[in-house]
């Protein structure tokens, strides 16, 4: 009898320990990167990312400039142009698609603002001017793309141009992919961090991204 109930245990012990790996091997499994971001793995309570033009003036009030009109075709039909505006505030950007917005710029050291990344099922990342570009980075290799290691790059290999004030000096400008049908033609998402302190100044984003404004048109096609 006491051999029996030893047993038991000794199975029930084993079936613990497997139901533990199962679990973990399952988190491990559910974390997929995806190979692309999209302005839709991105979040905000201090700011509209995705959602209508309606919304954003309710927060921010009427636009104080226009910043483009931009014709883009469309996914499935290279013969079909969409016709997409931009608007903006002092440190804010936005493209519009009739009534849907999406984010097109944010400078998070003038807002002060914290946005939320959440690739897939990865954890999430808190992002504002503190930001350091390593960490950035590591996320991206962990979530996104692990097909290289970007901090493992020299300095001099991920510094360029600041796309979108265009001050002098060299800035932590990478882009990275929005859509994997064409990667290496794929509009990017560029997060550009200071290389005086390695921390993040701000994001932008196009507005032709698989998963922003045009998903609706997409899906509906």
């Amino acid at each position: 009898m006491f051999t029996t109930k030893k047993n038991l245990i000794l199975l029930a012990l084993v079936v613990l320990c497997l139901a533990i790996v199962g679990c973990q091997n399952a988190e491990k499994q559910a974390i997929v990167p995806s190979g692309f971001l999209s302005v839709a793995d991105f979040s905000s309570d201090d700011i509209v990312v995705l959602g209508t033009y309606d919304e954003v003036v309710a927060r921010l009030g009427e636009p104080d400039y226009p910043t483009h009109v931009g014709y883009h075709p469309k996914f499935w039909d290279d013969s079909s142009w969409i016709r997409v505006i931009g608007f903006g505030y002092e440190s804010v950007e936005y493209s519009r698609l009739n009534d849907s917005v999406q984010l097109s710029f944010i400078d998070l050291r003038k807002t002060g603002a914290r946005l939320t990344l959440q690739a897939g099922d990865g954890p999430r990342m808190i992002i504002d001017s503190n930001t350091l570009c390593d960490d950035f980075y590591r996320y991206i290799n962990t979530y996104v793309d692990t097909s290289y290691d970007i901090n493992s790059w020299p300095d001099e290999e991920k510094l360029t141009f600041d796309p979108h004030y265009q001050t002098d000096g060299l800035y932590f400008a990478l882009g990275f992919p929005t859509d994997t049908t064409d990667p290496l033609n794929s509009p990017l998402i560029m997060p550009v961090f200071t290389r005086h302190d390695r921390r993040l100044w701000y994001i932008e984003f196009p507005p032709l991204d698989m998963r922003g404004i045009f998903r609706d048109i997409k899906s509906n096609r």
